[in-house]
């Protein structure tokens, strides 16, 4: 009856160079361990504070209908991501930044005071001098030497290092920034959310405040010209003493037309006046220093020579009326004659005043716009709520930082443990055998026909045979049988 070898489980076969090595193994992952958990506590806390951003599309009015074109065809609706895109260099440009950083003074040194139990203070002495040398050395090795950065600009690396902006296709962004203090966290993002929501704001009251002084300036230049052009038509009425060219014409025009009337009135009662008095003094031959003639009678003498009088009396006012007429008629005549004159320059400087007014209308209603764009108030990006200070670190996780270095060091640990099995085994020490043997065997080939080729070259240098005076320096034994 033979007796079968007791199975050996699988499993435990698997595992023999683990469970060979696992004091080893045990000892490794203990420091790896420790080792991570006392490079936790060199690390300071870092505490992250946030606040919420909100992107709020505007409806703006427009008093006259325009439209951005771009090839002829209207420009599209900027995408999320473009938003967050120019939200996300905005956050991080140096006018926010360096702004921030003077109205928290972020780029002082800041002192170092260690304070509580000795052993404390050694402590936090031992970190920093671990971190300066952490950074000395890192700076030796990138530079060649130590180099120091400027403040200002360490300062703002920092901020665009831990500052972080998140959005998930969506019109509400989270900002947060990550520091060792809270305090010091919170009133950083408050700072940067306010000076981007000033930034937005300025820019978008930048473009209707550029605009607002150009048109400002064309709206005044055409102030001053209607002006000008109503003192000039001012002027112009007040030199000609006319309150309107139109009306003053067709007074002037009525007022001749009367007076022409007039002295056509008073020219044929002038003349009738002449005919009577030619005709009393052919009556009665009435004429100074003259007798009555013998056919009238004394009284009828006195009635016809007073009747002449008063005739020659009405005669010379209706000659100086007659005369006066024709004076005024040669004023009018004078003043329509100067009027069409008036009446040009009249219409032009009410033409230049139209156009001006015209102008003035044109310019308004873009000037009305860019006074409410430039006077706007309400930004596209509101922030929600103010940063809490928070109370509990982010980083470093202690159990995250154990649990990953224990994983690492067993998964090393196992690795090298088989890698040792294998050296100890019997496999490796044949293969070990094996290759030395060969390297020692190809090594002692090489000498021994090194050996043989000295010991050759020394006897054909003594050797003078036959074979080596024949043609082509054959050997005996090399040559055909006679």
């Amino acid at each position: 009856m033979t007796v079968q070898p007791e199975l050996s489980h699988p499993l435990r076969e698997l595992l023999r160079p683990v469970l060979e090595a696992k004091w080893y193994v045990l000892v490794f992952c203990a420091s790896t361990v420790v080792s991570s958990l006392a490079l936790t506590y060199l690390y300071s806390e870092k505490y992250t504070a946030a606040t919420t951003i909100v992107f709020r599309p505007q409806e703006v009015t427009r008093l006259r209908q325009k439209e951005s074109m771009a090839f002829g065809a209207p420009l599209p609706t900027a995408p999320f991501d473009l938003i967050y895109d120019n939200l996300q260099l905005l956050v991080k440009s140096e006018p926010v930044m360096l702004a921030v950083i003077d109205d928290l003074n972020l780029d002082a040194e800041e002192p170092r005071v260690y304070s509580g139990p000795p052993l404390v203070q050694w402590f936090n002495r031992t970190k920093d001098w671990i971190k300066d040398l952490r950074d000395n050395t890192w700076t030796v090795l990138k530079f060649g030497r130590v180099v120091r950065d400027n403040p200002r600009t360490a300062a703002l690396k920092g901020l665009r290092e831990h500052l972080n902006l998140t959005n998930h296709n969506s019109y509400v962004f989270y900002l947060s920034f990550t520091d060792k203090y809270p305090a010091r966290a919170a009133r950083i993002v408050d700072a940067v959310a306010d000076k981007v929501v000033n930034a937005v704001l300025a820019e978008q009251q930048d473009p209707g405040a550029q605009r607002l002084r150009q048109l400002r300036t064309l709206r005044e230049h055409k102030m001053a010209e209607i002006e000008r052009y109503q003192q000039e038509i001012q002027t112009l009425l007040s030199r000609n003493g006319i309150a309107s060219v139109e009306h003053e014409t067709e007074r002037a025009v009525a007022r001749y037309s009367d007076l022409t009337l007039e002295k056509i009135k008073l020219d044929s009662i002038v003349a009738s006046t002449q005919a009577k008095l030619a005709a009393l003094e052919r009556k009665g031959g009435v004429g100074v220093g003259k007798a009555a003639p013998g056919s009238l009678q004394p009284e009828d003498f006195r009635r016809l020579k007073s009747e002449r009088v008063f005739t020659e009396i009405d005669l010379r006012a209706q000659q100086q009326q007659q005369a006066t007429l024709s004076a005024a008629l040669v004023g009018l005549e004078r003043r329509l004659t100067s009027l069409p004159l008036v009446q040009h320059q009249y219409d032009s400087l009410i033409q230049n005043l139209r156009t001006a007014q015209r102008d003035l209308v044109q310019i308004s209603d873009p000037y009305h716009e860019a006074e409410v764009q430039a006077s706007d108030v309400l930004s596209t990006v509101v922030v929600a709520h103010k940063a809490r200070v928070p109370a509990i670190p982010v980083s470093p996780i202690k159990v995250y930082h154990v649990a990953l270095a224990g994983g690492l060091a067993i998964c090393i640990s196992f690795g090298l443990a088989y890698l040792f099995a294998f050296a100890r085994s019997d496999q490796m020490a044949q293969f070990v055998h094996r290759t030395v043997s060969n390297v020692v065997g190809m090594w002692d080939g090489v000498e021994r026909r090194r050996q043989r080729d000295r010991r050759g070259n020394g006897a054909s240098a003594d050797y003078s045979g036959p074979e080596r005076r024949g043609t082509g320096g054959r050997r005996a034994e090399d040559s055909p049988p006679a």
